[in-house]
């Protein structure tokens, strides 16, 4: 695991969480990629079993009436 990882840490002028703007791998903040992603899919996945219309109140004050939990059924 490298700092470059961390989805927050950008080369250019560091971490764009913290204000301090130093990375470690001890900082609750530190997320990798997969981790991050992994992070998304079971927030939307909780998402999907929620009424129908819990989901429009949440995708309009957050989303802009976008439903990005919604997958398309192959």
């Amino acid at each position: 695991m490298s700092l470059n990882e961390c989805v927050f840490h950008f080369k250019s002028n560091g971490c764009k969480i913290m204000s301090n703007k130093r990375c470690s791998k001890r900082c609750s903040f530190y997320l990798m990629r997969e981790q991050q992603t992994a992070s998304i899919e079971v927030a939307y996945e909780r998402m999907r079993r929620m009424p129908e219309s819990r989901q429009h109140e949440i995708s309009e004050k957050y989303y802009g009436g976008k439903m990005p939990w919604e997958r398309e059924e192959v």
